[in-house]
């Protein structure tokens, strides 16, 4: 399991690194960003790297953007998750 996890963050990095406008660009059908889904599934490792690896100008604009759903932010999906970590992460990007 640690070595899928490794795998998986090698890999996240790798894509961070070559394509940051597409990373920042990639929306699911219900409009929610990368920084939605890191909220929503508690992937705080991700958000992590995301906020090291990109300058705040690709990924600032991702913290307020609403879903196409019911019109959240990734912080509205932490507040209701009541995951404290990822709240506090978020207000402090």
């Amino acid at each position: 399991c640690n070595i899928q996890q490794e795998y998986k963050s090698a890999f996240l990095y790798n894509l961070i690194s070559r394509d940051v406008d597409f990373v920042c660009s990639m929306k699911d059908q219900q409009k929610q960003n990368i920084i939605h889904k890191c909220a929503m599934t508690g992937n705080l490792r991700l958000l992590q790297i995301l906020a090291l690896m990109l300058p705040f100008e690709k990924y600032g604009p991702l913290l307020n953007e609403k879903d196409g759903t019911h019109q959240y932010t990734p912080l509205h999906y932490a507040c209701m998750d009541m995951n404290l970590q990822m709240v506090e992460t978020l207000l402090l990007m």
